[in-house]
């Protein structure tokens, strides 16, 4: 799995006084390859195997009416990441990540934290730009909340290479969840990031946990006296999905739809 390209972007989206509708997928237009940054569009970033994206109308429970247009992405033996610009760029403004999902097949055997097996049918990152470059592609710290095919919700799994740095959080498992419900999440995305390169005392991997915070005071240029907030936040470089199924060589399928960012007065999820 190629993490590292999980960051490039192009979103249509709507802005209320508090929240941001990243998508709904009522009207979609199929990604392209233009990597340039986009708030309008959605932008393939990694393509390898066999992959079709469409948007479908699922009746399923859990959706506005019973009824909606969402995204399905499915492949067989395939990575394949789309991503799009976010139009803020603090997320203490717009802490709360909401989305819905449905894994409908998922790599079988699959363990995000194995190099050799580290697939997932289902993925969301937020990335935050590191303010440097690996080649010609821009080095971020992100969050990937995923849909664990062998995990158990709550593993938390970090990564880094080419200067980007990723800390993977399961919240929904094939073995707690099973396949074929739509499941509406939120997260605060805030709480993670500071998590993810502060509060990280009792962490058993403080090499790797230490590089996440060394990362960070590089791209502010200096040690942040504030901690992770305000004059101390990275800046939102974008939000990606990701399917996943060619390091098991199976077969992943998932759909999403109410891609949202809200600020605490936003209201709970319906």
């Amino acid at each position: 799995m190629a993490v590292v390209l999980a960051f490039l972007v192009g979103m249509s989206t709507s802005v209320h006084a508090d929240t941001i509708v990243v998508d709904d997928f009522e009207r979609f237009t199929p990604p392209g390859r233009d990597l340039a940054l986009r708030l309008d569009e959605w932008s393939v970033v990694y393509d390898k195997g066999k992959t079709n994206i469409t948007t479908v109308t699922d009746p399923g429970p859990g959706l506005a009416d019973g009824s909606s247009r969402v995204l399905l992405i499915s492949g067989d033996n395939n990575s394949y990441d789309i991503a799009r610009k976010v139009p803020f760029d603090r997320i203490s403004r717009y802490p709360l990540l909401r989305w819905k999902w449905k894994v409908t097949r998922f790599p079988e055997g699959a363990d995000i934290s194995d190099p050799n097996r580290d697939d997932s049918a289902a993925q969301v990152y937020v990335n935050f730009d590191l303010k440097a470059s690996f080649l010609f592609y821009p080095c971020l710290l992100s969050i990937c909340y995923y849909y664990g095919s062998t995990e158990k919700p709550g593993k938390v799994f970090l990564w880094e290479g080419f200067g980007t740095f990723v800390e993977f959080i399961c919240i929904r498992s094939v073995p707690r969840d099973g396949t074929g419900s739509w499941f509406s999440e939120e997260r605060d995305v805030l709480a993670d990031y500071r998590k993810a390169i502060v509060d990280f005392s009792t962490d058993p991997d403080l090499t790797l946990r230490s590089k996440f915070r060394r990362a960070y005071e590089n791209a502010l240029g200096r040690t942040p006296q504030t901690g992770p907030a305000g004059e101390g936040e990275l800046a939102v470089h974008s939000l990606a999905l990701w399917v996943d199924s060619n390091d098991t060589h199976t077969r992943a399928e998932s759909l999403y739809d109410d891609i949202t960012f809200s600020s605490p007065v936003g209201g709970r999820p319906q």
